[in-house]
């Protein structure tokens, strides 16, 4: 008894940040991969944004450069916000051909995301990129489903997506297990790896 109470109480005190990022990581997965889920209505692609959102901006710090001054200098690349409208394109198309949303009201949803308020983000706008994409936005939200339909297919929707999963894996760490192994017996040739594993950029 005495020793879970231990536990308990030191469990405040340890940094759980990576076993959020995985948390985050996987529930875009979950959904992402798994379309029928999404067309038997069993969740929605609207579902990941916070998630992705949250991600995005803990691998904006953790690639945030620090000049001589020991200022850090956060930037988010226009490749990113490729990515967010790509989600959020195909997010508006699945409400109204899986979840029936009246196309309007779908397409609502592309204009009700604010990045300025974002606590982690906002210090990564750049006037030029955003509002380039905000300018973007703004016109898929005018558009109609059919026209995004043809001009997002869901195969660019999935290539933005995946690019993007593929760059965050190698930054928020392997399993401990796995380093754990790797660490026993290998001698060099694992700390080579470990730092090849650290060298992978991010995407911003």
């Amino acid at each position: 008894m005495e020793m879970a109470e231990d536990i308990q109480n030191t469990l405040p005190e340890l940094d759980t940040t990576e076993i959020q990022d995985r948390i985050y990581l996987l529930d875009i997965i979950s959904v992402v991969m798994d379309r029928k889920r999404r067309m038997q209505k069993q969740c929605k692609l609207t579902d990941i944004i916070p998630s992705f959102l949250a991600l995005s901006g803990r691998m904006l710090e953790l690639t945030a450069q620090t000049d001589e001054d020991g200022v850090q200098g956060m930037n988010i690349m226009a490749s990113w916000y490729d990515i967010l409208l790509a989600i959020q394109v195909q997010a508006a198309i699945e409400l109204t051909i899986f979840h029936s949303f009246p196309a309007p009201l779908a397409l609502a949803h592309l204009t009700t995301l604010d990045l300025t308020l974002d606590a982690r983000l906002s210090p990564g706008l750049k006037p030029a990129t955003y509002h380039a994409y905000l300018a973007k936005r703004d016109m898929c939200a005018k558009s109609r489903i059919g026209v995004l339909r043809e001009e997002w297919p869901v195969g660019r929707f999935g290539e933005a997506v995946l690019r993007f999963l593929e760059i965050v894996a190698g930054q928020v760490g392997r399993p401990l297990l796995v380093v754990a192994g790797e660490g026993e017996g290998e001698g060099e040739g694992g700390e080579e790896s470990e730092e090849g594993e650290r060298d992978v950029g991010g995407v911003y």
